[in-house]
């Protein structure tokens, strides 16, 4: 108990702070932070990133896929080599899997290079979705116009 003297010297005045409720607040966050750090894994996106038109600059004669995903459910994937595109075509985002597997195997020469960008409305689960199952085919995998 704490004591203080008035300045009248009539009396004194004892007061009581309660630590009881800070106490709990304390040990209840203490056990919510031990919890919530156990669920906690750091992962990081292995994703270089370039400037629009920093593909053709880096290798000219790599085999390259360029993933542009639009708004709706559906993607653009264009081939290009030496700057010039080879093939180009919509796919719905629902079947990406299988298409890519397809355009992979119809090529030539393994693809060295890919290249995603994104509208602005499109969320970024999806760009990280496509940009792991581009990278199952594609050793090297860039962002462009973000």
């Amino acid at each position: 108990m704490a004591h203080i003297e008035s300045a009248g010297g009539k009396g004194s005045q004892d007061f009581e702070l309660n630590l009881a409720p800070i106490i709990d607040c304390l040990v209840v966050l203490i056990a919510f932070m031990m919890v919530s750090m156990s669920y906690l894994s750091i992962q990081m996106l292995d994703a270089g990133m370039t400037s629009p038109g920093g593909l053709a600059k880096a290798n000219d004669t790599a085999l390259s896929i360029e993933v542009k995903i639009e708004s709706g459910d559906l993607l653009n994937v264009s081939v290009s080599q030496g700057g010039k595109r080879l093939s180009s075509q919509k796919v719905e985002r629902a079947n990406w899997a299988t298409e890519l597997k397809g355009i992979v195997a119809g090529l030539n020469a393994k693809p060295e290079v890919g290249m995603i960008s994104a509208d602005n409305d499109v969320s970024y689960e999806v760009v990280v979705q496509t940009l792991d199952e581009l990278k199952s085919y594609v050793p090297s995998v860039q962002l462009s116009g973000f």
